[in-house]
């Protein structure tokens, strides 16, 4: 598939609500994110586009969103302010008890801590306590190299969560040639698809079959090949068709082989369009907007019942 190169594009007309075009991720973060649902990992994306993720300091890990923002990123349709608050503090606080992850601190303590600790807000502006031990995955990141970038538009233009944790397997698996993206083919078992997309056996079993057996016709057709349409869209990764002559079956966007008649292994052919974050579209960020937002919640931080909320979390802190 060809795409326009990024230098020889027009400077995209930005959404005067949106901040940034770019978010980045600490690869740690990255690879052991929780599994969540398509509203929830958009949410958690447009959580990450208020945290300047290039400042030479760690932020404080309370992350003020903007409420119209989030809407505009997630393409509700809601006409008050009050029922896109609830709508974002309701799919905030699913994550507090959803989204457990490592704690990153002791590697010799398994513990599984929470990834959102508190979720507060108005009309206006929703207050989300991150969990302190995972701040420094999501900001300070250009100081180092262990971090991917992804383009937010993709994100939120998927339609299926499938396309979405693809996309990031994806771009997690990206090989290199002289520190340069190369074209890269990725192997995967039937496992370990569904692994990477989250699969629980409902998603992948016949619908029909009382035995539930293993449906790949439909696996292939919803969980594989309509995420791969979608990727095949989108600004950052670039797939490509199989190539010829190497043997399996060939399909769009992937290829199949087989031992004694049972699918092994899927393979499917990208590279990630790294260039597109040197360019004005890709290094794009309103920094007015995040003073716009910081000034817009500032009464709000002067009331008693925010010192409180921010008092609770704080004390959950050190009890935990």
């Amino acid at each position: 598939m060809e795409h326009i190169p990024y230098d020889a594009m027009q400077m995209p007309e930005q959404n005067p609500l949106h901040i940034q075009t770019a978010i980045a991720l600490g690869k740690t973060l990255a690879k052991s994110l929780p599994r969540m649902g398509k509203v929830q990992m958009k949410l958690f994306f447009a959580m990450l586009e208020h945290i300047d993720w290039r400042r030479n300091s760690p932020g404080s890990n309370i992350v003020i969103l903007d409420n119209q923002l989030v809407k505009s990123r997630l393409g509700w349709n809601m006409k008050s302010d009050a029922a896109t608050a609830k709508r974002v503090r309701d799919g905030l606080n699913g994550m507090i008890q959803d989204c457990m992850v490592a704690a990153p601190a002791d590697e010799n303590v398994q513990k599984a801590v929470p990834l959102i600790l508190d979720v507060y807000g108005n009309k206006c502006y929703t207050a989300v306590a991150v969990n302190p031990a995972f701040i420094s995955q999501m900001s300070n990141l250009e100081a180092c190299k262990d971090y991917f970038r992804f383009d937010i538009g993709d994100i939120m233009g998927f339609k299926s969560q499938y396309s979405i944790y693809l996309y990031m397997e994806l771009r997690r698996r990206q090989k290199y040639s002289r520190s340069l993206p190369a074209i890269t083919e990725v192997r995967f078992s039937t496992k370990g698809l569904k692994d990477a997309m989250g699969l629980d056996f409902g998603s992948y079993t016949n619908r029909n079959s009382p035995e539930g057996h293993f449906d790949r016709p439909h696996f292939e057709k919803d969980i594989l090949e309509k995420p791969l349409e979608e990727i095949s869209q989108s600004h950052m990764i670039e797939l490509y068709p199989p190539e010829k002559g190497i043997g399996g079956t060939a399909q769009k966007w992937y290829r199949k082989t087989k031992w004694e008649g049972n699918v092994k292994y899927y393979y499917i052919r990208f590279r990630v369009r790294e260039e597109i974050f040197r360019t004005e579209y890709g290094s794009h960020i309103n920094a007015g907007r995040f003073e716009e937002i910081s000034q817009g919640f500032l009464p709000e931080q002067g009331k008693e019942k925010y010192s409180v909320w921010l008092d609770g979390v704080k004390k959950a802190l050190t009890s935990g």
